[in-house]
């Protein structure tokens, strides 16, 4: 999860022009399957940066429709 988030920032970033360098560390919060999720972007030199939290729910079972079986805050597709 916390791969696929890291793509999906990335990917955000990339298409507002910006390549920048995605980290991404998720931790349980409040109710199971909930994530708390810091990301770091970072950007030559290395003293620039950004960080914020999303939030990450997930689905118990695995999907048998091909839904996703998370999502982050920001409403993007985790597998």
């Amino acid at each position: 999860m916390q791969n696929e988030l890291s793509l999906v920032v990335h990917q955000r970033l990339l298409h507002q022009g910006f390549d920048y360098n995605t980290r991404v560390r998720c931790t349980p919060s409040g109710p199971p399957l909930t994530y708390s999720c810091d990301i770091l972007v970072t950007n030559p030199p290395p003293n620039d940066h950004v960080e914020w939290t999303e939030s990450v729910v997930c689905q118990a079972k695995a999907p048998t429709d091909d839904l996703p079986r998370c999502s982050a805050s920001r409403g993007e597709s985790l597998q």
